[in-house]
Protein backbone atom coordinates (compact mmCIF):
# COMPACT_ATOMS: atom_id res chain seq x y z
CA UNK A 1 0.00 0.00 0.00
CA UNK A 2 2.55 2.32 0.70
CA UNK A 3 3.98 1.37 -2.44
CA UNK A 4 1.09 2.93 -4.37
CA UNK A 5 0.87 6.34 -2.84
CA UNK A 6 4.54 6.86 -3.47
CA UNK A 7 4.40 5.84 -7.55
CA UNK A 8 0.93 8.18 -7.39
CA UNK A 9 3.14 11.04 -5.97
CA UNK A 10 6.05 10.39 -8.43
CA UNK A 11 3.87 10.68 -11.38
CA UNK A 12 2.78 14.48 -10.17
CA UNK A 13 5.71 15.61 -10.40
CA UNK A 14 5.96 19.57 -12.40
CA UNK A 15 2.09 19.51 -12.86
CA UNK A 16 2.14 22.46 -10.11
CA UNK A 17 4.53 24.40 -11.58
CA UNK A 18 2.52 24.13 -15.22
CA UNK A 19 -0.50 25.55 -13.54
CA UNK A 20 1.22 28.05 -12.01
CA UNK A 21 2.31 29.49 -15.53
CA UNK A 22 -1.07 28.60 -17.00
CA UNK A 23 -2.56 31.43 -13.91
CA UNK A 24 0.21 33.51 -14.72
CA UNK A 25 -0.42 33.70 -18.56
CA UNK A 26 -4.29 34.11 -17.97
CA UNK A 27 -3.36 37.21 -15.34
CA UNK A 28 -1.40 38.64 -17.43
CA UNK A 29 -3.83 38.48 -20.28
CA UNK A 30 -6.47 40.24 -17.99
CA UNK A 31 -3.95 42.95 -16.77
CA UNK A 32 -3.34 43.99 -20.58
CA UNK A 33 -7.15 44.07 -21.56
CA UNK A 34 -7.65 46.60 -18.05
CA UNK A 35 -5.00 48.47 -19.50
CA UNK A 36 -6.25 48.61 -22.84
CA UNK A 37 -10.27 49.61 -21.31
CA UNK A 38 -8.13 52.38 -19.05
CA UNK A 39 -6.57 54.12 -21.75
CA UNK A 40 -9.86 54.23 -23.75
CA UNK A 41 -11.72 55.70 -20.69
CA UNK A 42 -8.92 58.23 -19.85
CA UNK A 43 -9.58 59.31 -23.86
CA UNK A 44 -13.17 59.39 -23.65
CA UNK A 45 -12.82 61.45 -20.12
CA UNK A 46 -10.52 63.70 -22.02
CA UNK A 47 -13.24 64.20 -24.61
CA UNK A 48 -15.67 64.71 -22.29
CA UNK A 49 -13.90 67.35 -20.75
CA UNK A 50 -12.94 69.48 -24.15
CA UNK A 51 -16.95 69.01 -25.47
CA UNK A 52 -17.86 70.38 -21.66
CA UNK A 53 -15.33 73.40 -21.81
CA UNK A 54 -16.46 74.35 -25.34
CA UNK A 55 -20.42 73.92 -24.64
CA UNK A 56 -19.72 76.61 -21.54
CA UNK A 57 -17.38 78.92 -24.14
CA UNK A 58 -19.42 78.99 -26.73
CA UNK A 59 -22.75 79.19 -24.07
CA UNK A 60 -20.53 82.74 -22.72
CA UNK A 61 -20.32 83.71 -26.13
CA UNK A 62 -24.07 83.65 -26.38
CA UNK A 63 -24.74 85.09 -22.81
CA UNK A 64 -22.23 87.75 -23.92
CA UNK A 65 -23.99 88.79 -27.09
CA UNK A 66 -27.59 88.93 -25.61
CA UNK A 67 -26.40 90.97 -22.70
CA UNK A 68 -24.10 93.63 -23.74
CA UNK A 69 -26.54 95.41 -26.08
CA UNK A 70 -24.09 95.30 -29.16
CA UNK A 71 -26.07 93.74 -32.52
CA UNK A 72 -25.10 90.63 -32.90
CA UNK A 73 -23.92 91.60 -36.67
CA UNK A 74 -21.46 93.26 -35.33
CA UNK A 75 -20.13 89.43 -33.81
CA UNK A 76 -20.56 88.12 -37.29
CA UNK A 77 -16.86 86.92 -38.29
CA UNK A 78 -14.65 83.79 -37.81
CA UNK A 79 -12.27 83.94 -35.02
CA UNK A 80 -9.47 81.55 -33.47
CA UNK A 81 -6.52 80.97 -31.16
CA UNK A 82 -4.38 82.82 -33.79
CA UNK A 83 -6.03 86.60 -33.71
CA UNK A 84 -4.05 88.64 -32.05
CA UNK A 85 -6.62 89.79 -29.25
CA UNK A 86 -5.34 86.83 -27.02
CA UNK A 87 -2.02 88.23 -26.56
CA UNK A 88 -3.20 92.10 -26.31
CA UNK A 89 -6.56 92.54 -25.30
CA UNK A 90 -8.63 95.36 -27.25
CA UNK A 91 -10.38 97.82 -24.42
CA UNK A 92 -11.97 100.73 -26.78
CA UNK A 93 -15.12 102.32 -27.63
CA UNK A 94 -16.05 101.11 -30.78
CA UNK A 95 -18.33 98.44 -31.67
CA UNK A 96 -15.77 96.31 -33.46
CA UNK A 97 -13.56 96.77 -30.22
CA UNK A 98 -16.34 95.92 -28.15
CA UNK A 99 -16.72 92.80 -29.68
CA UNK A 100 -13.10 92.11 -29.56
CA UNK A 101 -13.13 92.56 -26.13
CA UNK A 102 -15.84 90.19 -25.63
CA UNK A 103 -14.11 87.56 -27.17
CA UNK A 104 -10.95 88.11 -25.35
CA UNK A 105 -12.38 87.73 -22.31
CA UNK A 106 -14.60 84.44 -23.27
CA UNK A 107 -11.73 82.45 -24.87
CA UNK A 108 -8.12 84.45 -22.92
CA UNK A 109 -9.02 85.96 -20.02
CA UNK A 110 -8.46 83.46 -17.24
CA UNK A 111 -7.54 80.55 -19.33
CA UNK A 112 -3.33 81.34 -18.47
CA UNK A 113 -2.43 78.64 -20.85
CA UNK A 114 -3.42 80.67 -24.27
CA UNK A 115 -0.97 81.28 -27.45
CA UNK A 116 2.18 82.25 -25.48
CA UNK A 117 2.36 79.13 -23.55
CA UNK A 118 1.85 76.78 -26.52
CA UNK A 119 -1.36 74.34 -27.54
CA UNK A 120 -0.52 71.40 -25.76
CA UNK A 121 -1.45 72.94 -21.84
CA UNK A 122 -4.71 74.40 -23.56
CA UNK A 123 -7.93 72.64 -22.90
CA UNK A 124 -9.14 73.09 -26.52
CA UNK A 125 -6.18 73.04 -29.57
CA UNK A 126 -6.22 75.13 -32.23
CA UNK A 127 -9.85 76.36 -31.70
CA UNK A 128 -12.02 78.23 -33.99
CA UNK A 129 -15.63 79.70 -33.44
CA UNK A 130 -17.47 81.46 -36.46
CA UNK A 131 -20.40 83.42 -35.43
CA UNK A 132 -23.29 83.55 -38.25
CA UNK A 133 -26.85 84.51 -38.51
CA UNK A 134 -29.39 82.77 -40.28
CA UNK A 135 -33.37 82.52 -40.35
CA UNK A 136 -35.69 79.83 -41.32
CA UNK A 137 -38.33 81.37 -44.65
CA UNK A 138 -41.84 81.11 -43.29
CA UNK A 139 -43.29 79.34 -45.96
CA UNK A 140 -41.23 77.19 -47.16
CA UNK A 141 -38.98 76.46 -43.28
CA UNK A 142 -35.67 76.54 -45.68
CA UNK A 143 -32.93 78.23 -43.87
CA UNK A 144 -31.01 81.23 -45.35
CA UNK A 145 -27.73 82.59 -44.21
CA UNK A 146 -28.19 86.25 -43.39
CA UNK A 147 -25.56 89.06 -42.66
CA UNK A 148 -27.95 91.57 -40.45
CA UNK A 149 -29.48 88.87 -37.65
CA UNK A 150 -32.67 91.87 -38.17
CA UNK A 151 -34.93 89.55 -39.48
CA UNK A 152 -38.04 88.07 -37.77
CA UNK A 153 -36.88 84.94 -35.95
CA UNK A 154 -33.31 84.94 -37.17
CA UNK A 155 -31.22 83.14 -35.20
CA UNK A 156 -27.35 83.63 -34.31
CA UNK A 157 -25.41 80.50 -34.92
CA UNK A 158 -22.21 79.87 -32.86
CA UNK A 159 -20.12 77.15 -34.88
CA UNK A 160 -17.04 75.85 -32.63
CA UNK A 161 -14.27 73.49 -34.02
CA UNK A 162 -11.21 72.19 -32.29
CA UNK A 163 -8.85 69.25 -32.66
CA UNK A 164 -9.47 66.84 -30.07
CA UNK A 165 -6.46 66.13 -27.80
CA UNK A 166 -5.21 62.25 -27.20
CA UNK A 167 -4.45 61.34 -23.66
CA UNK A 168 -0.99 61.86 -24.65
CA UNK A 169 -1.32 65.37 -26.10
CA UNK A 170 0.13 64.17 -29.25
CA UNK A 171 -2.01 66.02 -32.27
CA UNK A 172 -0.67 64.46 -34.63
CA UNK A 173 -1.48 61.00 -33.23
CA UNK A 174 -5.36 62.05 -33.31
CA UNK A 175 -5.98 64.48 -35.68
CA UNK A 176 -9.63 64.43 -35.78
CA UNK A 177 -11.52 67.90 -35.63
CA UNK A 178 -14.57 68.02 -33.24
CA UNK A 179 -17.07 70.78 -33.63
CA UNK A 180 -20.23 71.90 -31.39
CA UNK A 181 -23.09 74.09 -33.01
CA UNK A 182 -24.86 76.46 -30.74
CA UNK A 183 -28.13 78.11 -31.98
CA UNK A 184 -30.15 80.72 -30.50
CA UNK A 185 -32.54 84.11 -31.17
CA UNK A 186 -31.21 87.17 -29.72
Amino acid sequence: MRQAVLNNRSRQRGIGLIEVLVALVIFALGVVGMAGLQLRTMSSTMDSTQRSYVIAKSQDIADTIRSNGIPPKDYLRTYNEDDDYCDTPVIGRTVGQIAAFDMYEVFCAGDTDHASTGSYNKQVAEWMVEISCEYPDAVTGVVTPTTSCDEFAAQVVIETSWFARSVDDDLTADPKRDSMTLRFIP
